[in-house]
């Protein structure tokens, strides 16, 4: 944790304590800390040990502990002391959260005492990296990581050559990723194409990524995007390159989209160029891509694309391809996100037109299903139309089906009674089942009436069939009811 980090959070720790926290214990490690936030070290060391002597078992004894060798630190007269701090802290709180950052610390001492020519502490620091802690080597890399000059870099590099430990290692790349200096970008580089293992170089190559600000970096990403024999490695270069600063990748996304052979690599690049399409060379390219490209994926991966723009600017250009597309696949994948953006006005009349309209039933279902997506129940009223009006029996049907499942309101349940007098009797038995999927405070009602007085038999048996689907007593009832009328009846 960087030094002004650790200020914040003890900060929090000790100033911004619960409010019922008014312990004894509480207002002493706060007056002591306070000696920490004005620097007064000698102050913060005698207070705070003496608050470890009188409160061993407090919730603050870790803080005050840490705080305490972080104070004989910064006095630099006694490092040998603040190392024997520090590692009495790892040993007694272990689990603390301070743990990670002492022995961070306590390895920059060790290397500082050793600077000193007190070589046993650079001995000390062999051993607690061969010790099997990863704590302790995580640290270790931490304070490497932190310094920055080439010597930490050469350190560096040869941690990740001879620790087989793959964490240790992942640990490393990181680090090395902090480093400005064009040694750790072509170790990082090095990793990418030779190290066996594939979590390895991912990791490596979202660094290498995160640095693509030159010609020769994009040109390496373009190059494993291309050739890379793991299907992985190339899918996290074209998402390096959608993530190359200043948008320099986009140009290379737009060529691989376009030309390469790898089906699955051509739809990752078009799925980036949607989330970074907020200029309208980005969204010419994804319409044109839509409407031209023969690979059928690749085309609906350009309409997803295209419906993930920012500010929706893509929306007008999936209304041209939903109307006009000559692949049923494409249309039908433009309806359907046009049928997530339901708030316009301008594509609800598209969908509307469409589903009325078309001649091909499968792209009229489609709009049908779209105008039931809306929010608000703007579409219920144009489905309404459409069940009462289309030419075509399957598309009727799935209206009366989805105003069934967006029923909310009497009103829709009302439509779905007027429509079992239909004269088409697919359209009828789609009615009741159409009541029957609605939710039963609204449905069952509805239901219980067509089973008694509905004058078509077959319409009455199927809401009776219906009815003994439901766990509502209201339903049982009036089966017993129905039974008890006809036994009546009966000659």
């Amino acid at each position: 944790m960087k030094i002004r980090n650790l200020f914040i959070f003890a900060l929090l720790s000790a100033m911004i304590l619960p409010a019922e926290d008014k312990t004894n214990d509480a207002e002493q490690y706060k007056t002591a800390y306070r000696f920490i936030l004005e620097e007064a070290w000698q102050q913060a060391c005698d207070t705070l040990e003496a608050f470890g002597r009188t409160n061993p078992k407090s919730n603050y004894a870790d803080d005050a502990h840490f705080w305490r060798c972080y104070a004989m630190e910064q006095l630099n007269h006694d490092l040998e002391s603040a190392y024997a701090c520090y590692e009495d802290f790892t040993q007694r709180f272990g689990d603390s959260n301070w743990a990670d950052d002492a022995r961070q610390h306590m390895i920059r001492v060790a290397n500082a005492l050793a600077a000193q020519g007190k070589t046993e502490y650079k001995n000390q620091i062999r051993a607690m990296q061969s010790s099997g802690d990863n704590d302790i080597a995580i640290a270790a890399i931490h304070a490497l990581s932190n310094m920055r000059d080439e010597k930490s870099l050469d350190a560096l590099i040869r941690i990740y050559d001879s620790n087989p430990d793959p964490q240790m290692r992942e640990k490393v790349l990181f680090s090395l990723s902090e480093f400005d200096d064009p040694r750790a970008l072509e170790k990082l580089k090095t990793v990418v194409m030779s190290e066996p293992d594939i979590k390895l170089r991912k990791h490596a190559l979202f660094w290498v990524g995160e640095n693509a600000r030159s010609e020769d970096i994009l040109q390496f990403l373009v190059t494993l995007a291309k050739t890379d024999k793991t299907p992985e490695i190339r899918e996290q270069a074209v998402f390096a390159l959608s993530e190359a600063p200043g948008q320099k990748g986009i140009p290379y996304l737009m060529d691989i989209a376009r030309v390469e052979q790898d089906v699955d690599i051509r739809k990752k690049a078009v799925f980036w160029l949607g989330e970074n399409a907020h200029d309208p060379a980005i969204l010419d390219f994804l319409k044109q891509t839509a409407l031209t490209d023969p690979v059928s994926e690749i085309a609906q991966h350009a309409v997803f694309a295209l419906s993930e723009a920012p500010d929706k600017k893509g929306l007008p250009l999936l209304l041209d391809i939903a109307k006009s597309h000559e692949d049923r696949e494409v249309r039908k994948k433009a309806i359907f996100w046009l049928g997530e953006n339901t708030d316009s006005e301008q594509i609800l009349r598209a969908l509307k037109d469409i589903a009325l309209n078309e001649q091909d039933p499968e792209i009229a279902e489609q709009a049908v299903f779209a105008l039931s997506r809306t929010q608000d129940g703007k579409g219920l009223s144009i489905l309404y139309d459409i069940a009462q009006t289309h030419r075509n029996t399957d598309v009727r049907k799935k209206a009366v089906f989805w105003i069934g499942d967006n029923a909310r309101s009497k009103e829709d349940i009302d439509f779905l009674l007027s429509m079992t007098q239909d004269p088409d009797p697919e359209i009828r038995d789609q009615a009741v089942f159409a009541i029957a999927q609605a939710d039963e405070s609204i449905g069952l009602p509805a239901l219980i009436q067509i089973a008694k007085t509905n004058k078509n038999n077959s319409i009455r048996k199927k809401a009776i069939f219906w009815l003994g689907e439901s766990d509502d007593p209201r339903a049982k009832e009036a089966l017993l009811e129905i039974i008890t009328t006809s036994q009546n009846q009966a000659p």
